[in-house]
């Protein structure tokens, strides 16, 4: 109550300075006897309802409009806070961003590094590991053709020693007798041996 006194008060005051000096100007006509069609009668009765409006209007919503602007002045301030909390958070975010963006593109780059070498890596191991498969099928090509060259080998001299034979029966039948016959077939049969054991 007090409260709204003090702010009627001062509004009350201030109205009624404004309008003295229509009433002095009113009183000073009216001791000339000028009759200028003012009705200063009325313009008194507005003043003082002006003014009575004010000091009731200060009576009784001083306190509320007073607490209606401190409020407002609360709700201001702190989203004033708000925003700089705001605006402190972003700032910490875009720097950690930031930050996380730079060590991203070193692990990139680092990534990238490391993929090389792990690729360069499997790639002796694969050359590496073709170059023994490729010496294995090349022994084991060389070890087939020494096993088909001797068989071969082998089917050859039997070939030349059954044409052999063959020849020296025919020799045999044609110039030799029966004593003859027997020792040729002893001494044959004795190098075919020799020649067997030797293969």
């Amino acid at each position: 109550m007090r409260i709204a006194l003090r702010t009627a008060l001062p509004l009350s005051a201030l109205a009624l300075a404004l309008l003295l000096p229509d009433v002095a100007l009113a009183a000073g006509d009216a001791g000339h006897g000028e009759d200028h069609g003012i009705p200063w009668t009325s313009l008194g009765l507005h003043a003082f309802n002006l003014a009575l409006l004010i000091t009731v209007i200060g009576v009784f919503a001083g306190k509320k409009i007073k607490d209606a602007m401190a409020d407002r002045a609360m709700e201001i301030r702190k989203d004033i806070e708000e925003s700089d909390r705001l605006r402190k958070e972003a700032n910490a975010r875009f720097e950690e961003l930031q930050w996380q963006l730079a060590g991203f593109e070193a692990r990139l780059t680092e990534m990238k590094a490391q993929a090389e070498i792990e690729a360069e890596h499997e790639k002796s191991a694969i050359m590496e590991r073709a170059e023994r498969e490729a010496t294995r099928l090349r022994e084991a090509a060389e070890r087939t053709i020494r096993g088909e060259t001797a068989k071969a080998r082998i089917a050859l001299r039997r070939e030349a020693v059954a044409l052999a034979v063959g020849m020296a029966e025919q020799r045999l039948a044609a110039n030799v007798g029966a004593d003859d016959d027997a020792r040729l077939a002893n001494e044959f049969f004795s190098q075919i041996d020799e020649e067997a054991t030797h293969v």
